[in-house]
This record gives structure tokens, sequence and C-alpha cells, in this order.
């Protein structure tokens, strides 16, 4: 039964009293309060303003109100029972125009009579059910008005008809029959004329506007970023407005864990005190300002908004995209695993991918990624018809690679749709890379492809940020342009993902697109290296090789070489077997480089496959073999090797490891002389000159053996000059 008005309203007082002067628990008491909603529906209108045409832009309004939808889905709201408007939406319906709002406000909850007093026509809420109103932008209370307004993306601040006035809203809420009804409200922010003062600080209008916020009817909860005469303030570290982070956090389960019963949902109390203290202590922290969030209100009890994501997995995702500090997915394994084993879908999912991809220190095993992802499956498809955005681009991604489900490109790509139409930014990157690869849809787009990296990449997601700036490094769906790419690389980066470090400390060395610094690129090599990404171990040793940025050390370029050898990185086993092979920085070990240069070869390595058919032709190491010799070569010369070429020439030449056949000896050899190695010019200038395989031509015998003169020495180069002699007598 719900409790006395009277008395609760005292205990909510007493409630925000205690708030103010520190963190607590719910006690015996106040969770005697909380009561299951008797909402048989939930509905929010969530409203983001940024960019304004007549007022000062914000920043990450749009990116908070994307956030609180993906949210309230994860704790049970439908999707389709949420209205999103924002600036970055594709329908212009939903763009927090004045007139979109007003026409989904009267959708929702019924529109009133000229005067503002009575409904002339019901929205579609009914009895019983919960709604919640969001907006995040700019509050007003023009000097010398009466009321108080919401800031839409078309206000002329001077022309209160072109607001949203609050006292409207409060009178349909009024009339509104829903057994639940919620405002939140992140809009004290600094003045918002384009000519006014840009400075962080409350003005007379923002703080009259707040008051207003103090004393809703009856029946409304108000639950505000910040208290009169104070400023709400945005982020850009962690690209929220810290009220709405804080509320985001509290709602993933935050709030229970540290302010509640640990009953795995969160309740208005709990998440009133987690946004109130965070909030409060990051502003003090950061800002050296006051910053303190407000409820207000009459309630019948607590209720709750549902139930919250697994702590564990929760903070993963921090980890996971990078929300409050570098991507570290050693980290996000560790605690998926933790959530994974609690049966959380999402978790076990996010196990599989790691698994899938061999990312977080993890080698590459689709054994485990499909053992996670088959646990996740029926769960996970539960949560994506239900409109989680997450858990479709989970199933997008499942589908995609074939992890635990049938691989299906077109599905894998329906859901990635389903969850980038959200603003989901991982989709938003998969589904980017779907078009330009031409999976899933019946053309490739790389016009498509960018237009989704953009898209989170402006949100600040570090993948998409990281992709954008490859297609500009490129010229793919974009001018190329290296200074933009490597814009997007530092972007990435300074968020810790490890492909951008390394991209970008390449960017450095080769001066692409930024001043060249040698130095500057061995620190992104570095970052990148810690994380355990291996081509950025490979470069290091490179760096260290040529002594770029460090002093030349051929041992500690072997040093890192042997690391990203170790984790299967082909170049790495190539230089690692090089290295033994030739005695640079370690002593020379044949048997060693056979087995570095085998590793290097079954992975396609052509240069790797062409020396170890040298060892196999010399027997050095191991076992002499000139067939297997031969059968190395033919490998490296068709994928274009000039060495190999030139070696599988001289072996159809002299019949050694395979039919002896001038004709073949004539075509290798002319391919390799074709791509420039100057061995194969003069054996070709040679085969013309005395009709080995082809017909006898002075001018072409002329021809190859002065292109080889460019590399020939020694006795060769004496000999190629008595042959051109001979030929011009």
């Amino acid at each position: 039964m719900p409790a006395n008005p009277a008395c609760l309203r005292d205990l909510v007082m007493a409630l925000l009293s205690i708030a103010f002067a520190g963190s607590v628990g719910l006690n015996a008491e106040d969770r005697a309060l909380l009561v299951e909603p008797a909402a048989s529906s939930k509905w929010a209108i969530l409203i983001g303003v940024d960019d304004y045409i007549n007022a000062a832009d914000l920043r990450f309004c749009g990116n908070d109100m994307e956030a609180l939808k993906a949210q309230l889905i994860a704790t049970g709201f439908r999707e389709d029972h949420i209205i999103l408007m924002h600036d970055e939406a594709r329908e212009r319906r939903y763009r927090p125009f004045k007139s979109n709002i007003e026409t989904e406000l009267n959708l929702l909850l019924g529109r009133l009579d000229a005067k503002g007093e009575t409904l002339v026509e019901r929205g579609i809420i009914e009895k019983g059910d919960m709604i919640v109103i969001a907006f995040s932008g700019h509050g007003i209370h023009p000097d010398g008005g009466s009321q108080s307004y919401f800031c839409p993306a078309d206000t002329e601040v001077d022309r209160p008809t072109t607001m949203i006035a609050l006292e409207k809203l409060y009178r349909q809420l009024e009339l509104c029959p829903a057994e639940i009804k919620l405002l939140v409200v992140d809009a004290c922010r600094n003045d918002p004329r384009p000519e006014g003062e840009k400075s962080m600080r409350a003005t007379d209008e923002t703080r009259e506007f707040a008051k207003t916020l103090q004393n809703p009817p009856s029946g409304i909860l108000v639950l505000s970023s910040c208290a009169p005469g104070q400023v709400s303030w945005e982020d850009g570290q962690i690209k929220h407005g810290v009220f709405i982070n804080y509320i985001l956090q509290g709602l993933r389960g935050a709030a229970d864990a540290e302010e509640g019963n640990r009953n795995h949902k969160v309740s208005l109390l709990e998440l009133y005190k987690y946004a109130y203290n965070n909030t409060k202590a990051y502003v003090l922290r950061n800002r050296r300002k006051i910053q303190t969030p407000a409820l207000r209100g009459e309630i019948t009890g607590d209720f709750e908004f549902g139930a919250t994501q697994d702590k564990d997995f929760a903070m993963g995702m921090h980890y996971y995209l990078g929300n409050q500090g570098p991507i570290d997915w050693e980290k996000s394994y560790t605690l998926f695993r933790q959530a994974a084993g609690r049966g959380d879908p999402r978790a076990q999912a996010l196990v599989g991918v790691h698994h899938g991809k061999g990312i977080g220190g993890l080698r590459v095993d689709r054994f485990e990624a499909c053992h996670w992802c088959s646990l996740a499956k029926d769960k996970l498809t539960d949560l994506a018809n239900a409109g989680d955005p997450l858990a479709q681009t989970l199933l997008g991604e499942m589908h995609e690679n074939g992890w635990g489900v049938t691989e299906a490109h077109f599905t894998a790509t329906m859901w990635y749709q389903r969850a980038a139409a959200q603003g989901f930014a991982e989709a938003q990157v998969r589904l980017g890379i779907m078009i330009g690869e031409s999976k899933g849809v019946l053309w490739a787009s790389q016009n498509g492809a960018v237009q989704w990296f953009r898209l989170a990449a402006k949100q600040g997601h570090a993948e998409g940020q990281a992709h954008l700036a490859e297609m500009y490094e490129c010229g793919r769906g974009v001018k190329e342009d290296p200074a933009e790419a490597a814009k997007w690389y530092r972007l990435a980066a300074g968020q810790g993902h490890p492909s951008a470090q390394n991209s970008l400390g390449i960017a450095l060395d080769n001066g692409d697109g930024v001043s060249e610094d040698n130095y500057g690129a061995v620190k992104w090599f570095s970052k990148a290296a810690d994380r355990g990404y291996i081509p950025a171990l490979y470069n290091l040793g490179i760096m260290y090789e040529k002594g770029q940025g460090v002093a030349p050390d051929a041992v500690k370029a072997h040093e890192w070489y042997m690391k990203a050898a170790d984790l299967g990185y082909a170049h790495a086993q190539f230089k690692v077997a090089f290295y033994f092979d030739d005695g640079i920085g370690v002593e020379k070990d044949d048997a060693k480089a056979r087995e570095w240069y085998r590793k290097a070869a079954e992975q396609g390595h052509p240069t790797a496959q062409n020396n170890l058919g040298v060892l196999f032709s010399t027997g050095d190491g191991g076992e002499k073999n000139v067939s297997k010799a031969v059968a190395w070569y033919r490998k490296a010369a068709e994928q274009g090797n000039a060495v190999a070429q030139y070696h599988l020439a001289e072996s159809y030449a002299t019949g050694r490891g395979c039919k002896q056949s001038d004709s073949n000896a004539f075509d290798w050899c002319l391919k390799s002389a074709e791509l420039g190695y100057w061995r194969a010019q003069f054996r070709l200038g040679v085969m013309y000159e005395e009709g080995v395989g082809v017909s006898t031509d002075p001018d072409e015998a002329n021809k190859w053996y002065r292109r080889a003169m460019d590399g020939a020495e020694g006795e060769t180069l004496h000999d190629i000059e008595e042959r051109l002699k001979r030929l011009e007598s």
C-alpha cells in the first residue's frame, strides 16, 4: 500500500538533508518504502540540444540523451516507448525544434487548450504508466518574466514564444494519468545568448530557472542537475554532463551497490543520492566549484527503474570502450569473465569477442569464442529484441564471425543497423566496416562507411576515430588527407587505442600529416607495445635497428622482434630468423634461423619462404633437400618475390630439385628481371645472347645487360662490360 503522503514528504526532505551532509546507504525505514511501480508501461521523452541556431552551443547534450536511452532500455524500457530527440537525429521530426518537441509531448501527455488549462485531446499514456522526461540543454527565466523555459534548438532567447514553457509542461504532466511522473533536468548552463558571457557562472536568468524546479506541482518529481545559483558542468574527459554521467552510472548498478540495498535494482532515492554525492565530489575536485543535484516533489513511495547491470560487467564496459580513461582490454576481459560466471549474457558474449579477436593479451581462439557466445545466445537475443543496443551489436558480431551461431552477414548487418540507429557508437563502427567491405550489403560503399565512422568518432568512440583516420590516410570514401588522418589517430591514441597509437607512431616516424618526430614515434610505439599490440613491438624493433628516436642497438632490436615473433607476427619472425642467420645482435645460429624462417614462411611471408629455400638448398642448419628448396622458392615466387623467382629460374635451368626446363627458366627469369633484380637481368641478357629458352636477340641482350649494370659489381660487372663490348663489336 502507498505510504502516507505527508509522512513520505517529510522523509524525502530528510533524505535530501542527509545527502547534503554526506553519503549514506538506505536504512531499514527507507527500504520499507520501496514499492513495485504500478506502471503497466514505461515511457520516456529524451531531449538533448547542442547545436543552437540563435544561442550558444553546448557539447555533450545529445550524447547524454543517446546514452540515457540505451541505459533505460537496459533497465527494462521498451525501445519503441522511448522518444529520443537530438541534433543528429536522422529523421527531421526527432530534431529538437520547438514544434517537434511540442508534437511529441502532446502525443504522450495530451494536448492543452489555448489557455493551457485543460486537455482537449488525451495522450497515449494511461493510468498506471510511468513517464520520464529528460532535458539536457539551456534553461532560462527571462528578466522581468513570470515563467521559466527550456530552450529548443531554434530558440530566440528574447522571444519566449520560441521556447518550451516549464509551466505548460507542468500542467500537461498534472493532467496526465501516469502513476509515476519524473522530470530530469540538466539545463543550468552559462549565458545562452550568442553575445553573452561565456564563462561558466550562474546568471539571474539561470538562477531563477533553477528556482522554478524547486516546487513542482503535486504528483510530479523533478531531479535536477544543480541548486539555484550553481551551474551544470560538462566534461570533455567523460564526454557527458557530469550530472548525467552519474545518472548513467547509477542506473547501471552503481547506485544500488553504493547507496542502496544491493538488490540488483535501482530506485529513485538510490539514484538521487548516488548522483548527488558523486557529482558534487567530481566538480569540486576537477573544477573547484560546487554543483549539488536536487530532488523535489511529493511521491507516494520510492520506485525502482528496473534491473541493474552486473557491477563487474558495467566496469568492464568502461575499460572496453574507454569511457572513463584509457582502453584496457586486459582489465575488461577479467571483469567480463567474472560477470559471465554469474550468467550475464552480454558479459559472456564479450568474453567470446575477446577470444575471437585475440584482444586483451589473448591469442585468437575460435573455439573459446564459440563456447562463450553459445552460452549467451538465447538471453542475448531476448535483450536485443527488447531494443538493447549492446545486445544487438554483440549478436551482429556473432553472426558476422559465426561465433556460436550460423555465420550470416545479412543478419549481422541487420542487428548492427538497429543498434546504430539508436546512436550506439560500437554498432556504428561495425556497420561502417560491413558497408566498406560489402559484407551483408548489396555493394560496398566507402562513402557510407565514412559516414558511420564519423558518427561514432564524434561521440568520442576510439575505434570509430581510428577507422575514420584510416579512411583519410588511404583516401577511401574521402579525399586523402594525412593531416586529418593524424588528427583522428591522435584522438583515438589519447584514449589508449593501441592500433591508433601504432598508426600515430608511423605517421610521426614518416612525417605523414605531421612534423617528423622519431622520438614521438617511439613514445607512441611504446604505449601500444605496453598494451601488447604486436605490430608496435615489431616497430620498436625497427626503431632500434635503424637508430631512429633511440640509439641504434641490435640487441634491443632483436629483443623487440622476438617479443612480436613469440606472439606469431610473421614479419617479426622473419627478422628474428635474419638476425640468427647473419649473427646480428645474437650469435649466428643456422638452426634457429631455419626454425624462425619456417614459422614466418608457413604464414606466407615471401622473403622467409625464399630464405628457407636457400637453407634447404645448402643444408645449413638442418636437412639438405633441393626438392623442398624448389617448393619454397615457388611459394615465394608466386607471391612476386623477385629473388625467389630468380632462384626458381636457376633451379629449372640446372634441373636441381625439379625437371630441367629452359623455357620455364626463361619465364621465371623474365619475371624477376622485370621486378628489377639485377642478377636476373644479367642472366636474362645471357639467355638472349646465347638463345637459351628463347630465340637469340642481341638487342634484348644488350638492354638487359645495361639494366643489370646498376646493381652488379666486381667480376660480374666486369663480365657484363666484356659481353657488351662483344655485342657492339
